[in-house]
């Protein structure tokens, strides 16, 4: 049910950019260092469909332009992904 959840964010800012200068990215980057496959699908939580999490995180990182490695389960949109 939670991936219904995250679709519909994702179809809200597909319009949306992601814009940190170097200074931000950095900082984003020491506090979420890049996740593999399955460290991202181990974070997803029990009986995660694995395809549906990468394709929603697929889908993220695609909308928001930024590596899908740097995209964790447990991020927000705003606060963390400055999808604003």
């Amino acid at each position: 049910m939670s991936f219904i959840f995250i679709f519909m964010a994702v179809a809200l800012i597909c319009s949306l950019g992601w814009y940190l200068d170097s200074r931000q990215r950095a900082e984003f980057r020491k506090k979420f260092p890049p996740l593999t496959d399955d460290e991202f699908v181990e974070r997803c939580g029990p009986n995660t469909d694995r395809q549906m999490a990468l394709k929603v995180r697929n889908i993220v990182a695609t909308q928001l332009n930024i590596p899908s490695a740097e995209i964790y389960p447990e991020h927000r949109f705003i606060d963390d992904l400055h999808a604003d």
